[in-house]
């Protein structure tokens, strides 16, 4: 792949990681449920929650618990849907309906499902970047 720009801009830097990150991600998560291997499409999955090596995956058919770390999980993501909203949450940005403003600078998002998470303001930036605000 060529990319050409007369000079390379954090817009443009941010450009190239997107594209590469599109390679690198699949359309399903393997997750290793019990004794067997489930592949949950990643347009299902509403977000994850962890806590200690347990992540918890709210989808738009069933809640799966599984171990592992958050790290590992989001290197498998695709970037352009999820984001990192605090210490222990991700949300797929396609089923976030609103924000709202909490106590000391954190928010609220309001999920397309019902659910309501916390939104750090350590995190709130990056958030910000992702909806183009």
């Amino acid at each position: 792949m060529i990319i050409r720009a007369k000079t390379v801009t954090p817009e443009v830097m941010a450009i190239m990681h997107q594209l590469e990150a599109i390679g690198k991600t699949t359309p399903t998560l393997a997750l290793m449920v019990d004794d067997r291997v489930v592949l949950v499409p990643q347009r299902e999955i509403i977000m994850f929650d962890v806590s200690g090596v347990e992540i918890t995956m709210q989808t738009t058919k069933k809640i799966y618990h599984v171990r592992g770390q958050l790290k590992r999980t989001l290197a498998k993501l695709n970037v352009n849907d999820f984001v990192q909203v605090s210490k222990n949450a991700v949300l797929n940005l396609n089923y976030l309906e609103t924000l709202e403003a909490s106590f000391s600078g954190n928010m609220m998002a309001h999920l397309s499902n019902g659910l309501k998470v916390m939104v750090s303001r350590k995190y709130l930036p990056a958030l910000k970047t992702k909806l183009g605000m």
